[in-house]
């Protein structure tokens, strides 16, 4: 499944849809008061994290489910819209005698 977080970054995770099945407590840890927690060297070990991995929150009637997660760039500009900048970029010294000619310079693009 993918998502978008707030950043404008898509988000790929891959969530259980069954009911968890009940595990042993592994550690316990204090939230900052920042709202900042340190996931316990046994869990990270355990989901294969390391310094700079993502995790993604997912709160259910059960609790939180921490989940590693692959975050990608999404660009704001679609491929077409790309080769209209680049056309752009690479045009020297155009200027227009009103906004209206630069206008409609653009939409011929």
């Amino acid at each position: 499944m993918r998502q978008t977080n707030r950043d404008g970054l898509d988000v790929r995770l891959q969530l259980c849809t069954k009911e968890p099945k009940p595990m042993t407590l592994i550690d316990t840890t204090k939230m900052t008061s920042k709202g900042q927690v340190t996931i316990p060297n046994r869990v990270r070990k355990l989901l294969h994290l390391q310094e700079g991995s993502s995790v993604a929150f997912t709160v259910t009637k059960y609790g939180i489910i921490l989940v590693p997660c692959e975050v990608t760039a999404r660009s704001p500009y679609s491929l077409q819209e790309w080769k209209k900048i680049e056309k752009l970029a690479s045009e020297e010294g155009k200027t227009f005698s009103s906004p209206d000619a630069a206008k409609k310079h653009l939409a011929g693009l």
